[in-house]
Parts: structure tokens; sequence; C-alpha cells
């Protein structure tokens, strides 16, 4: 078995999703010093690779690839995308081409913190729910608080929030110190705030909306910029948009759009 590590090291997600995982199942290890998709192709059609592990935009500039198709993909397993939202329209583009050349992997969304671990909720083969990024791992609890930090109820969107033994003691100051970063509630459990605003449903299924910073409220409703470039990004003459706040002549808070 066969996994390409084309993720940096340095960062938690290609450390522990990456090299970690790889070496601690006895796989062979492809490691790359950087993401190139030429490179990336070439391990793939040399290796039979059982596993991909990746973020969104690295798989976009593979399915843009013109040698990615073909029957060196029917040997991946299992997908597995982080550290980015993942558009449905994108999944379905993914998945139909591996099914097309036999593959049995569908590229599964997952969310997660270098703060707690790296991956705290991932997407299964087994149980997946198309929108969301997965349950939370049995090393970790997802909760979903508002404002005052109370837990609130199934489909409330709040702030994602996780507990469990994989959580920082904290960030470490400039003297040496372990600063902010970690809530303790009344029952002196802790947790790390991702400010990040999303919702949990009954089966415990976790759906990012945006980050906390990203929302722009106007007329008192919170609008999410992702809703708006996830509208628009299957559109066929678009190649990237992003929406952001800005303000009118009268300073009032608006919806801005840059397209490419």
């Amino acid at each position: 078995l066969c996994k390409i590590l084309a993720l940096p090291f340095f960062h938690a997600y290609g450390l522990c999703g990456g090299l970690l995982t790889t070496l601690f199942s006895g796989w062979k290890a492809v490691p790359m010093a950087r993401f190139e998709a030429d490179e990336y192709i070439t391990y793939l059609k040399a290796n039979k690779c059982y596993e991909v592990i990746g973020v969104p935009n690295m798989y976009r500039k593979l399915l843009a690839h013109p040698e990615f198709k073909g029957e060196h993909l029917k040997y991946i397993r299992y997908a597995f995308a982080g550290g980015d939202y993942v558009p449905l329209d994108f999944l379905k583009k993914f998945n139909d081409i591996m099914a097309e050349y036999g593959s049995e992997a569908t590229l599964m969304p997952g969310y997660g913190l270098t703060e707690c671990g790296a991956v705290n909720c991932i997407n299964m083969p087994w149980y997946t729910k198309p929108g969301t990024v997965g349950r939370h791992l049995k090393t970790t609890k997802a909760a979903i608080f508002d404002e005052n930090h109370n837990e609130v109820p199934y489909g409330t969107i709040g702030e994602i929030a996780f507990t469990g033994n994989t959580l920082m003691k904290g960030y470490l100051m400039p003297d040496g110190r372990l600063g902010e970063g970690i809530y303790t509630d009344k029952d002196g459990k802790k947790w790390v705030l991702t400010g990040d605003l999303g919702k949990i449903d009954e089966e415990g299924f976790v759906t990012f909306m945006a980050r906390q910073k990203r929302v722009i409220i106007i007329s008192g409703y919170n609008v999410f910029p992702a809703d708006i470039e996830n509208l628009l990004m299957p559109l066929p003459f678009l190649a990237e948009c992003c929406a952001v706040q800005g303000y009118d002549d009268d300073e009032k808070p608006i919806v801005r759009l840059y397209i490419v």
C-alpha cells in the first residue's frame, strides 16, 4: 500500500494526516518537497496509491491537468480533503471521474485545527453526508456554542468548539508562559474555540459555514460569503470568485464580489 505525501510536514495536517498515519500503518511513503501536479501524477502512475490526502486547491489542480485521468486511478480507495471548504459541485466532479476509471474512492471532506491535533471531524465512505465535514473522531467531541459559550440545539448556527484528549495546553507566549486559547466551562472541561461558524445535526455531522470574522451583517441578517461563492462557482465562465464586505456611499455595509 502506498500514499503520496504532498502536504508540508511543518503543518499538522501534513504531519499527522500524512506522515504519521502512513508510518503507523506500515505503508510505502512517497514524500514530495512541495506539491507539483506534474510530479504528483507521475508518482500516481508509478505506484498503486491506496489513499490520497490534500487540500481542495491541490485537487483542483489535479483535475485540471490533462494527465490526471487514467487507469492508475482505479487503485485509489480513499481520498480525503481538509484545510478549506469543498463545494458540492466540485465533490461530484471529482467523484464522477474516479468512478469513470474504476476507483471506489469518493472525496471525503474533513475539518480540524492544529490546536486540537490536526483532524477532528471526517467523513468516511461507510458513514458520510455531502455538504458536511463529517462526524468528530473518538478522541474529540464537537459542540456548537453561542456568544455566551452555551451549547445550542441541533441545527443552530454558532461557533464550533472541540474538547478531548488531543487539545493543546495553550498558546506559547514570547515570555515562555502558556497564554490564552483554552476556554474552561463551569464543569472544568476545557475547550478550544475555533473562531469558525457551523452547526451539528442529530446524527452528529458537522457543517462548516464560515469564519466568524467573514460573516457580513446586513440589515440585521448574517450573510455568509461562502454561500454566495458556492452558488456562483459552478458557472462555466468563472474561474474564481470572492465575496467580501464593502460599504456604499452612505457607509452602509454591502457585499462586493470579485471574479476571474
